[in-house]
């Protein structure tokens, strides 16, 4: 009986940040592994096909090898950037693991000093805003019978010229 009430609601930011790490992995899935994984069937089906197809009964057997020479070097050099990306990749996750604490502590930090700056700045504000209303008013109060009185056009001032 203690268990169900010592028991906690799970955090709604880890919640959240769970939520995230999910759709970043399936982001990875469909972005970066996919692409990888078609490139290497691609890299290992064509040259196969290429062999199949380019028998030695229907081209010489020079055209063939020719044929394997230049399909072969093409799939390594498309092969490279996504193992670049995958060896980028996976220094990166080693690099998070690593300072992943340290990001937490620092992104706390960064949390609570921006809650103290905007308490800060709202006290800050409210004695200016109060001040402001004030002047506001005995500003009205003050240009209220100026704007009562309309001036009207005197014949001192000159005609405009046609």
């Amino acid at each position: 009986m203690r268990r169900l009430f010592r028991r906690q609601l799970p955090d709604p930011e880890a919640v959240r940040l769970a939520r995230g790490v999910r759709v970043h992995q399936r982001f990875v899935r469909w972005q970066v592994a996919l692409p990888l994984v078609l490139a290497g069937a691609l890299s290992v089906c064509v040259p196969g096909l290429l062999v199949l197809a380019l028998s030695a009964e229907r081209f010489s057997t020079i055209a063939a090898f020719m044929s394997l020479l230049i399909t072969a070097p093409m799939a390594i050099v498309c092969l490279v950037p996504y193992v670049l990306l995958i060896v980028l990749a996976y220094g990166a996750r080693r690099a998070y693991k690593g300072t992943r604490h340290t990001l937490g502590h620092v992104h706390r930090a960064a949390r609570r000093l921006n809650l103290a700056a905007q308490k800060l700045s709202e006290r800050a504000v409210k004695p200016v805003i109060a001040l402001n209303v004030r002047y506001t008013a005995l500003e009205h109060l003050i240009s209220a019978p100026l704007r009562a009185i309309r001036f009207s056009e005197s014949d001192d001032e000159p005609a405009e010229h046609d």
